[in-house]
């Protein structure tokens, strides 16, 4: 295993969400973390205390995901960029902020800052649209050989051209999935054929 991904109501919901967090830091020193808080308001109950819980888990996270309607719920009328920059501060190697139809923004510890448009698409159904970004994202970095501890120098090193693809990748699956019907994301095949976003 090179990656342990988890967010959402399993790390805020008793009787699972400790046993997940005490998992996730034995594990942090040999796998890439993934993380997103992926906020269920009607759910999670006080978002103070579930904002605590994120800040627990973000010295410990590698890669970390979040959608500004979360932090529109969490801190209330913080600009995403200065999210990205308290959180980036408190350990991940890179912070990303999906913005729906806008695309997306991020950092990364090597300094590196990314803005990446959306893609012009006609939306069918936006289930499954957040995790399709975070299994983009991940598969992205396998693929260029920057998930698992023995990577992790690499990934916080990571350069623009880099981070840029990766997102653009990742924006890209998001796109195909809002498409279509269904929590429903796309194949390898998809992706290279889908020509919603210019090359």
């Amino acid at each position: 295993m090179v990656a342990l991904h988890s967010g959402s109501l399993a790390l805020t919901m008793p009787p699972g969400a400790a046993a997940l967090r005490e998992l996730i830091a034995r594990v942090a020193g040999s796998v890439t973390i993934s993380y997103d808080p992926n906020c269920r308001p009607l759910l999670m109950g006080d978002p103070a205390a579930v904002l605590a819980g994120v800040h627990e888990l973000l010295p410990v996270a590698d890669v970390v995901k979040v959608s500004a309607e979360d932090l529109e719920w969490l801190l209330p009328g913080t600009p995403p960029e200065d999210v990205v920059e308290d959180w980036l501060a408190r350990g991940p190697a890179v912070v990303a902020v999906t913005l729906g139809g806008d695309g997306v923004l991020a950092r990364a510890a090597s300094g590196v800052r990314s803005r990446r448009p959306g893609v012009p698409i006609t939306v069918i159904d936006t289930v499954g649209a957040g995790d399709t970004f975070s299994a983009a994202l991940l598969a992205g970095l396998h693929r260029r050989a920057l998930l698992g501890a023995a990577a992790r120098p690499a990934l916080r090193a990571v350069d623009a051209e880099t981070l840029n693809a990766l997102l653009d990748e990742a924006v890209r699956a998001s796109a195909i999935t809002c498409s279509r019907r269904g929590a429903d994301p796309p194949t390898s095949e998809d992706l290279e054929s889908f020509s919603g976003m210019a090359r």
